[in-house]
């Protein structure tokens, strides 16, 4: 946590140290966003739609991103939720959505939003977009395709900005 005068209290992890946690990466690691970049999914009013692009932009990258899934609010995907990303062949219940902590954003190379609000950026974060999309809490087997394929589509062309080869 960082002190009233600007620096970091001794007594917390450092931002990089807190957030390898976070990312399950191993003791010691030190996430570097120009190593592999971490693209960070921020769902503003939950993780619904931010836990499908995470999912989605893992499976298309082949490990050569880091994908998080992050909100205020973590809400279990539903039955036809999970069983919509089955079809592609992805585990949805594998994949765990953080709560917003200011120490994944620091470590963010690429923050796209799921419903932009009052945020504030870390420094050297770049929000690549807003990306307006329902949310698939809630619906049915087509809408939930319909929303999983458009988020697919957006995660295609994420990766190929970033010049990441896909599936």
């Amino acid at each position: 946590m960082a002190t009233a005068e600007g620096g970091w209290d001794a007594s917390e992890p450092e931002p990089a140290v807190a957030a390898a946690r976070l990312l399950g990466l191993p003791a010691g690691a030190r996430p570097q966003r120009q190593q592999c970049p971490v693209v960070v999914f921020f769902g503003v009013e939950n993780d619904a739609r931010s836990r499908l692009a995470a999912a989605l932009l893992a499976y298309r990258a082949h490990g050569r991103m880091e994908a998080v899934s992050m909100s205020r609010v973590l809400v279990e995907p539903s039955p036809v939720v999970v069983a919509v990303m089955a079809e592609l062949g992805i585990d949805l219940r594998s994949r765990a959505s953080r709560l917003a902590r200011d120490e994944l954003l620091a470590v963010a190379g690429v923050l796209v939003v799921m419903g932009l609000g009052s945020l504030s950026l870390p420094p050297g974060a770049t929000v690549f977009d807003d990306w307006c999309i329902d949310d698939p809490t809630g619906k049915d087997a087509a809408a939930v395709r319909y929303i999983r394929d458009a988020l697919d589509r957006r995660v295609g062309r994420l990766l190929q900005r970033l010049g990441v080869p896909t599936r």
